[in-house]
């Protein structure tokens, strides 16, 4: 099972943000982030939507998808292993 707290917690360290940006990014206030964080209360489904519409998580699953995919090619032998690792070089993001 996906442990929401861990990823939101992630999220934060992540982005360097504050429970109050991050509440403001989810549209909840801060102090209901806060009782989520601290596993006091279950995310809702409002909270969830909009977790998955931050930014940077659709880039994050576009890149695991395409790193899969990659791989998927190199061990059907549809592409060479040193293009495998030239495309997943490519794949990796730039602090």
């Amino acid at each position: 099972m996906v442990d929401v707290v861990e990823h939101l917690q992630e999220y934060i360290e992540t982005y360097d943000l504050s429970q109050r940006e991050m509440s403001h990014l989810l549209g909840c206030s801060e102090s209901h982030l806060s009782r989520i964080l601290r596993r006091k209360k279950e995310p809702g489904y409002k909270l969830l939507k909009a977790y998955l519409q931050t930014p940077g998580l659709r880039e994050k699953k576009i890149i695991n998808n395409m790193y899969k995919l990659i791989t998927n090619l190199w061990i059907k032998n549809e592409i060479s292993e040193e293009i495998a690792k030239m495309l997943i070089a490519e794949l990796k993001l730039e602090d």
